[in-house]
């Protein structure tokens, strides 16, 4: 009887097949200095007398309005002046109200009126934000509630680009990785969807990102924290 050789084959290429579906998700983290300073700060007051209570918020109001306007000249086109310190401001309506505070006992008190408004103000110099950071502080009746970084919207746009570029590199490469994996050579794009494009904003409590600059430990200085711009992508390969 005689002896059958078995030849095994080899499997058949990717190509031969069907093209392989590959999906994947692509993503880029860019990561930038802050270019701005964003501060918002509050105005408040509260007391027993209603008038009183107004006229101090709207006279420590003014007088912000007089140096905030000060220290941000404006061209005749209305952008910001090359050496301005802050590049825009605004101030929100204020707001009144009262309330009856109670003692240990459970009695009312005599009612208690509060003014209060907001302020938010963007630098770009930063050694400016550290010297009206100290003089605000110094204020009774202001509050400072937190500094967030930016960048400028120029540069978001130029790196926003950027980092839908890198996403879709990013997949590209995955499913390479996939596609020779599985034994296949080539891969090519065929569907492509964008997962999301944001930027994450460094944001500070007063207490931080700040430090006592000067011999007297009188003057603030602030150091910029990094901003990240995030792009994901999801793309679908055909590969054979």
């Amino acid at each position: 009887m005689s002896q059958q050789t078995l030849v095994q084959t080899p499997p058949p290429r990717c190509k031969e097949k069907a093209p392989l579906a590959i999906t994947v998700q692509g993503n880029s983290t860019i990561t930038r200095t802050a270019e701005r300073a964003i501060v918002t700060f509050a105005v408040f007051t509260e007391g027993n007398d209603q008038e009183a209570v107004s006229k101090e918020v709207t006279a420590t109001s003014k007088s912000l309005q007089s140096f905030f306007t000060e220290i941000s000249p404006k061209t005749d086109s209305g952008d910001p002046k090359p050496e301005a310190p802050v590049t825009a401001w605004n101030m929100r309506s204020m707001y009144t109200g009262s309330y009856r505070p109670r003692d240990a006992q459970g009695v009312d008190l005599d009612r208690v009126f509060t003014a209060n408004t907001a302020f938010e103000v963007e630098f770009r110099d930063f050694n400016k934000l550290g010297a009206v950071v100290t003089q605000l502080l110094a204020k009774p009746n202001v509050n400072i509630n937190n500094t967030t970084w930016r960048l400028t919207e120029q540069t978001k746009d130029s790196l926003g680009s950027q980092s839908r570029r890198r996403a879709v590199l990013d997949a590209v490469t995955k499913a390479k990785d996939f596609a020779e994996a599985a034994g296949c050579k080539e891969i090519r794009p065929v569907d492509i969807t964008d997962g999301y494009s944001s930027v994450e904003y460094a944001s500070d409590m007063p207490q931080r990102g700040k430090q006592f600059d000067g011999a007297d430990g009188s003057q603030l200085s602030f150091a910029p924290e990094d901003v990240q711009l995030r792009a994901n992508v999801s793309i679908k390969f055909y590969a054979v």
